[in-house]
Parts: C-alpha cells; structure tokens; sequence
C-alpha cells in the first residue's frame, strides 16, 4: 500500500520484529482468519447524524450476537475475477509499476484543512494505536493527500497515519480515519499485515497527544476497491467512530492491491 511495495505471499512462521527505536511492535502469531458470513452494517448518511445497524436492520443496541465478515469476492462490486489471489501469485511484487493500492479521497469529500474550520487550539491527536487481540502496537503520525486525492501512507511500513483532515476521536464526532501498510517488499509485514483478522467485539485503542485514550469496538470489516471508497468512511459528521485502512484483495504484479480492506469500530 502507498510507495512500499506489497509482498505476494504471507510468511506463516513464527515472527517478530521490532526497529530500533521507533517504539512500534510487531508481534505474529498463527492465528486462524474468521469464517465468511453475514456482515454488520453501517447505515450513516453523510451530514445526518449517525446510526449503527446490524445486516437484519436491527439496531447495534438490540443486537444479540457478533455477525461474521466478509470475503473480498462476496462484497466487492464489478470483481474483476482475471487478476489472481494474492496467494496464488508465483512473480514477485516490484516487478513492472508501482503499486497503487493507496484508498483514493472520494470526489465529494472536501479537503478541510485545520485554518479553514477552527480559531481554537486543535483537538489532541491520536499518536498510537493497540490491537490487543492481534498483538500490535504502532506509532500514528498526521498524513494528508497527494495531488490525486489518494491519501498518503507513511513510508515506514510499522507505521500509521492519521488523516488529519478529518476527526480526531477527541472531537468525539465523524470518523477518525488510520491508515497503513499491510506489507512492504523491503520492509516485510506492515503494522495491519494482520487486520483481516480481527473479529467482531474485538478492541482497538488509541492512544492521544494528550496522553488520554479512546476505546473501540470492531463492528464491521468489508473490501471495496481502492478508488470506490465510499463517502461515509471519512464522513465528519454523524456518531463517532474509528476507520481503519490498509490495502487487501487480489494482488496484481503491475498494479498493487485492487482492495482497500476497511474495519470499523466503534467507542466502547
């Protein structure tokens, strides 16, 4: 995802790594994926105030049970079923272009830079974010676009970014969105080379300037193409909540990920 090439094939041994200083860590384990299933749902209009909803059209408050999530190939509009899994790949990534698996700003999204919408001092921001169920600790730092609206993804592959043209979870509105690499060809395994492994209920803290935290829940996992992401995912209105992005799905040697894998969570 972003300039950091993606590698083709998960290494499935036992695996830790830690860079000098930077005080991320990445732990790996084997760990079976969630099974492909019914999927929760976010029904949020853009400029109306938020509201979580389960697959069945229940609220989340009424909910009895975690739905299951799923698949790249069950939830992706127009699959483009020529370009190959990512583990049946056999030519290594940095071969032809660069990946473009960065999520690309949907057009009617605006650039709201921090001069534009407040005279008040900034909201803390979020600087690192746990996974406890997945064993991972990283550093966030701020990101914004490049001159094609694709949102930048920090070079360090055990780094995240926060989109700081959104929400911080200290504004306690909209969605905060995280984003970061799943794999790099010279890095190895990204700080979400996991995402796709957390599970309903699961929890995911962040970590804020002011050293307070934010609490989520995980209620929805879903793959959309890389330049279809869907407007409500950087919405800055509506119910608070935690968006996180890495690049997913098939694997194509010119191009990258065709996917952006999204998990959506919710404050405890």
């Amino acid at each position: 995802m972003g300039a950091a090439r993606c590698s083709p094939r998960p290494c499935r041994s036992r695996h830790r790594r830690t860079p000098p200083g930077d005080g991320t860590r990445l732990i790996v384990r084997r760990r079976s994926t969630a099974t492909a299933g019914l999927i929760l749902s976010l029904a949020v209009a853009l400029g109306v105030p938020a509201a979580w909803w389960w697959s069945n059209g229940s609220s989340a408050g009424s909910a009895g049970s975690a739905a299951e999530f799923v698949s790249p190939s069950e939830n992706v509009d127009s699959a483009d079923k020529s370009l190959p899994r990512r583990d049946d790949l056999s030519r290594p990534p940095g071969q032809g272009k660069a990946p473009l698996s960065k999520p690309v700003l949907p057009s009617d999204i605006p650039i709201v830079r921090s001069t534009d919408r407040r005279t008040s001092p900034p909201p803390a921001r979020p600087t690192r974010v746990v996974l406890s169920s997945l064993d991972i600790s990283a550093l966030v730092v701020p990101v914004g676009v490049d001159e094609k609206r694709a949102v930048v993804v920090p070079s360090d592959a055990f780094r995240l970014g926060w989109y700081k043209f959104g929400r911080s979870p200290a504004e306690r509105m909209g969605s905060t969105v995280i984003v970061g690499h799943r794999d790099s060809r010279t890095q190895g395994r990204g700080a979400l080379f996991r995402l796709d492994e957390l599970n309903p209920d699961d929890t995911v803290t962040v970590t804020l300037s002011d050293d307070t935290t934010v609490v989520y829940r995980v209620v929805e996992r879903r793959f959309y193409l890389r330049d279809r992401l869907p407007s409500i995912l950087f919405g800055r209105d509506g119910a608070p909540r935690l968006t996180l992005i890495t690049c997913g799905g098939p694997y194509d040697p010119e191009l990258g990920y065709r996917d952006n894998l999204v998990v959506t969570a919710v404050p405890v």
